[in-house]
């Protein structure tokens, strides 16, 4: 997983050349990640993949992706159930499992309930779980099926 600071600056730069992005995205966004102290606890996950997926930028890994010009929302129950069954699956309580993944176990508790949780935290579960955090994009095609 490439480190966050390095990921804030290639999001930063792929923003910078679109003034579409910018406009989409807003101000307080821009502002916060713009920020010297830009620390993931307080950038919310929901914008933050949604400028991943309008720029191109593989939220794990900081690689170049296919653009998504309307990204849908962050879905927080697909992340819940993702992580839920991953611990059951793993046989692991939650505190466990957050030591595993590097969070707290209050976290997790969050994550589970659906509660909306910082980008870093997405990352982590992401990780234990392998997969990739522009999966829990709703997408439309499931919404009408």
């Amino acid at each position: 997983m490439i480190p966050f600071r390095t990921l804030c600056a290639r999001l930063r730069t792929a923003i910078k050349d679109s003034p579409e992005v910018r406009e989409r995205l807003g101000g307080k966004f821009l502002r916060t990640l713009n920020s010297g102290s830009a620390y993931a606890y307080k950038i919310d996950a929901a914008e933050f993949l949604k400028a991943c997926a309008l720029v191109g930028v593989e939220p794990m890994t900081g690689a170049r992706i296919a653009m998504t010009p309307a990204p849908d929302d962050f879905n927080p129950m697909l992340l819940s159930v993702a992580c839920a069954m991953h611990r059951h699956w793993a046989d692991l309580d939650q505190r466990p499992a957050a030591k595993a993944m590097g969070i707290s176990a209050a976290t997790v508790c969050r994550i589970e309930n659906g509660t909306p949780v910082s980008i870093e935290a997405v990352r982590a579960v992401c990780e234990f779980t392998s997969t990739k955090p522009l999966d829990y994009l709703r997408s439309e095609r499931r919404r009408a099926a």
